[in-house]
């Protein structure tokens, strides 16, 4: 990497990859007793995160890190290399406590069983597969779906389903116990008639998520992480296809530190897919933005997640193109959403609605890294779901505001402030969030060198500009 020449804003994705797996480690393995030091560590090095990412966003941090760019290299190279290590070393000791070939002893026993366990589908990636099959076999998923009998066929426990907070779980905080999980469980089964109050049974994605990986099942796939981490693949081949030969070196390297990509994956992660529309829906918007805008409608019918990045996506067209083009982006955006979707709306319209707003509307307890954890260790009141939404909310409103006037300077902002507000919500997995680090070098990657719009909107933009339009710039690069 030492010849290559290099943006150094580029080289900052090192140091973000090593500080997400750093916050995920002391949040996840704090010692009893030291959760309030390791809860507060963490989360500050996640903000500390953000501003990381942020900064690669923005074109004047080359000339500031440019006298440090050998330093920047070593540096790169020896956080690569350590992230490389830490995920063989995984790997090799998950399959040695698998096999029983790795004595430990005291808490490290229960805490190495119950990560090794945890390698596997979640209820989540069951409950698509099961989807998938029912689509196959032409029933609607939304309804046919039953979280029981999709547990129960992958070997799931009942910790791996997502409890609620009603039923017998109304009064309990922060979480409830694996023993209480386990009673709550048991119980449910045992009344197959008695709709579950206790845990999430809905499908809760969008009709994307099987869609996509039907066809695969159709083939005789048995492990649809394989799917995902096809996806996981195809973003880092995709990255290479877009960006100049000599850089190639630097996105493998990228590939291979980012450990916490894998891990989700390997633990049942299903963002990869939605990741992978949405990589190809921002880069391609300075090429083809009807290409770009049909990307971006996959993208929203696959996870809800992707829901976040439209309002910054939209801005970004309304400050580019004016409103008239953003509106017809938008309504191709739209409209793939409501094309996959739509026969399971004629179908069962209150199930899919139910499902589809499960993750916004149904009582689920806090988790995650964001701010929210705070709560869940004590060092705060607990509050309630409502207050965070509206703090998660008031922050996406600051951010898309800061990003309405200043886009056209730093376009690939919208990345990483799409991202975050997830940080502040009631549930905030890091996986909300982390893969905003290495969508954002992709597209300053990609974008090096290359004009906002093609040629053809670039010659509407300048029109408008002649006629007066304030809303469009004189320039367009991105």
């Amino acid at each position: 990497m030492g010849s290559l020449d290099i943006s150094p804003k580029l080289l900052l994705i090192f140091f973000a990859l090593g500080l997400q797996i750093v916050a995920h480690v002391l949040s996840a393995f704090s010692p009893e007793g030291w959760q309030p030091l390791f809860t507060s560590l963490s989360v500050i090095l996640w903000l500390i995160w953000f501003a990381v990412v942020f900064m690669m966003a923005i074109p004047a941090m080359d000339k500031l890190l440019s006298p440090y760019l050998k330093q920047l290299k070593w540096a790169a190279i020896g956080v690569c290399l350590v992230l490389s290590l830490l995920g063989i070393g995984e790997v090799v000791g998950i399959n040695l406590l698998n096999r029983g070939e790795l004595e430990m002893e005291g808490k490290n026993v229960e805490m190495a069983s119950t990560y090794s366990q945890e390698v596997g589908y979640n209820d989540g990636t069951a409950l698509i597969h099961v989807a998938g099959e029912k689509l196959l076999e032409a029933k609607n998923p939304y309804t046919e779906v039953n979280l029981f009998e999709t547990i129960d066929r992958f070997g799931l426990s009942a910790e791996s389903a997502t409890p609620l907070k009603e039923g017998k779980f109304a009064e309990t905080f922060p979480y409830p116990t694996d023993e209480e999980l386990d009673h709550a469980w048991q119980e449910a089964k045992a009344n197959p008639d008695i709709p579950t109050a206790e845990f999430e049974s809905k499908l809760a994605y969008p009709a994307g998520s099987f869609l996509f990986a039907a066809p695969f099942l159709a083939f005789g796939l048995e492990d649809l992480r394989y799917f995902y981490l096809l996806c996981a693949l195809l973003m880092f081949g995709v990255i290479m296809w877009q960006s100049p030969r000599k850089l190639w070196p630097l996105v493998v390297l990228v590939a291979f530190a980012s450990l916490e990509m894998w891990n989700d994956i390997a633990f049942g992660g299903t963002g990869s897919l939605y990741l992978l529309f949405l990589l190809l829906g921002w880069i391609l918007l300075p090429r083809n933005v009807w290409l770009s805008a049909v990307f971006m409608g996959l993208a929203v019918t696959s996870k809800q997640l992707a829901w976040f990045f439209i309002p910054f996506y939209l801005v970004l067209l309304l400050r580019q193109v004016g409103w008239q083009k953003s509106l017809q982006l938008g309504g191709v955006i739209g409209g793939i959403f409501f094309l996959t979707n739509i026969p399971f709306i004629f179908s069962a319209p209150q199930a899919w609605a139910e499902s589809l707003f499960a993750p916004l509307i149904d009582p689920m307890f806090p988790s995650g890294v964001g701010v929210v954890i705070f709560s869940i260790t004590g060092l705060v009141p607990p509050g309630t779901s409502m207050v965070y939404v509206l703090i998660e909310m008031g922050v996406l409103a600051a951010c898309l505001c800061w990003y309405y006037y200043n886009c056209r300077k730093y376009p690939d902002t919208g990345l990483v402030l799409a991202a975050f507000p997830l940080f502040f919500a009631w549930r905030s997995y890091s996986f909300y969030f982390y893969p905003a680090a290495i969508l954002l070098f992709a597209a300053v990657l990609v974008s090096r060198g290359s004009s906002a719009l093609p040629r053809d909107l670039a010659r509407e933009v300048k029109l408008a500009n002649n006629m007066g339009n304030e809303f469009l710039p004189v320039k367009c690069k991105f």
